[in-house]
């Protein structure tokens, strides 16, 4: 593993983290072919991996290097023998790390590969976002003076529909892990990303740490729209992605309007939902008051939901009311009032929930509705709610209106002195050792 070696006369470099520490394997698989290079996160996803790279050989400016980081139980055998068969003009190189450090992981190791292979700049790339527009990099590298510039995202929808954000919310939705270029310089401000996180929410606290302007080009790059879907698809990731944010997002906007989400559903989930949610509810309510967050939290927050996933929703043959909420990038407020008046037209009602980006939505009328299920595919249908017994129904109406603002008036003050007192530093991340 070849490192580069510092001069005699220079001061340590930023950095310094020694990339063969994060790496268990290393391999240039094409020779280097520029000052940038494209950092590609992959845990297990060989086939958009590969897809994802031929996006990049079809670009129009191929001087750059590829590094993809790989996952530490990726079998990188297999995917060495494929590389080595293509007829890439990039240069490429293939790291495996030598421990699971999740997606903030993979792009902290890139950086500090980047940093200590001396580039002059870096582009930060999920796996499954595609550079479809083939003068993407080159416009990148074109603008790369700016030092930190983003291209336009389109995320992909259900049935591949085409979702674009509205250029007023456009920076709040294209995350810098979404072909955003940072020059060297830039990394050396404000550090790398924060790893301690592993996964979630380390892109938008990256965004929130780096204070300069971003230059947005005209450029796209295609990713998937899953931003309030994987609240039903994958409960617990979602919820540990919620206790990240608490965690490390300083934003006073988002913090208290992620703690009254927590409090509202996490109560939800005890009090009206079955056992499985339950147990998630709780975990994640003294999770978020312990400030809980990175891979330790995502592990005690994994929840067992196969008792509560059926091949089909039972409603005694009464037709439900499908329910679903297709307005992307609206404002939270409008979001919220939509699943408050959904919530009592389906009092004592039975619902279907179809693929939605409102994560409250399912919650909000879980908890009036008589029965709620939600679609997370063919043949798959998660229970959220059965309050077939309407006086138990009421009783659990009652309970719930007068815990929640006892349960808000307790836990906001004790997150608040959590997030004064421990509070953690991503300023300058990585750039000491």
């Amino acid at each position: 593993m070849v490192l580069v070696k510092k001069r005699e006369t220079e001061k340590p470099k930023v950095g310094q983290m020694r990339f063969s520490k994060l790496v268990s394997f290393m391999r240039k698989v094409k020779p280097s072919n520029g000052r940038l290079v494209v950092i590609i996160p992959c845990f297990d996803e060989q086939k958009l991996l590969l897809r994802h790279l031929s996006f990049l050989a079809a670009q129009t400016f191929q001087e750059f290097d590829v590094l993809i980081v790989l996952g530490s139980s990726f079998p990188h055998k297999e995917l060495l023998k494929i590389l080595k068969k293509k007829n890439y003009k990039f240069g490429l190189a293939v790291a495996k790390r030598s421990r699971d450090t999740g997606s903030a992981g993979g792009f902290f190791t890139g950086q500090v590969y980047a940093l200590q292979k001396q580039y002059d700049y870096m582009v930060l790339a999920d796996v499954d976002c595609f550079p479809k527009d083939k003068r993407l990099v080159k416009r990148l590298y074109a603008l790369r003076k700016h030092g930190y510039v983003s291209p336009k995202t389109v995320f992909i929808g259900p049935k591949a529909k085409t979702i674009i954000p509205p250029e007023k919310t456009r920076a709040a939705y294209t995350s810098v892990a979404q072909y955003t270029l940072l020059s060297a310089s830039l990394v050396k401000k404000y550090g790398l990303y924060y790893f301690p996180v592993y996964m979630g929410a380390d892109d938008a606290e990256y965004a929130e740490r780096i204070k300069e302007k971003r230059t947005f080009i005209s450029n796209r790059v295609f990713h998937p729209f899953i931003i309030g879907q994987k609240a039903y698809s994958s409960p617990s990731v979602y919820w540990a992605y919620v206790l990240n944010t608490i965690a490390v997002i300083k934003s006073p906007r988002r913090f208290f309007l992620n703690i009254f989400r927590a409090v509202f559903s996490c109560l939800a989930m005890v009090i009206f939902f079955p056992s499985c949610w339950k147990r998630l509810g709780s975990k994640a309510f003294f999770g978020m008051l312990c400030l809980s967050f990175g891979k330790r939290m995502f592990k005690k927050m994994r929840t067992d939901f196969s008792a509560c996933i059926f091949p089909s929703p039972c409603f005694c043959g009464k037709k439900p009311s499908q329910i679903k909420y297709r307005q992307y990038f609206a404002p939270v407020k409008a979001m919220f009032f939509h699943a408050a008046a959904k919530a009592i037209a389906n009092f004592r009602k039975n619902a279907l929930f179809l693929p939605s980006c409102n994560d409250m939505l399912p919650i909000a009328v879980g908890i009036m509705a008589k029965k709620a299920y939600y679609r997370q595919g063919p043949k798959k249908f998660l229970l959220i709610s059965d309050n077939s017994n309407i006086a138990f129904h009421l009783a659990k109406l009652i309970a719930y209106a007068i815990f929640l603002p006892i349960l808000l008036a307790i836990a906001l003050p004790i997150v608040i002195i959590m997030k004064i007192t421990n509070q953690p530093k991503t300023m300058h991340f990585g750039l000491k050792q």
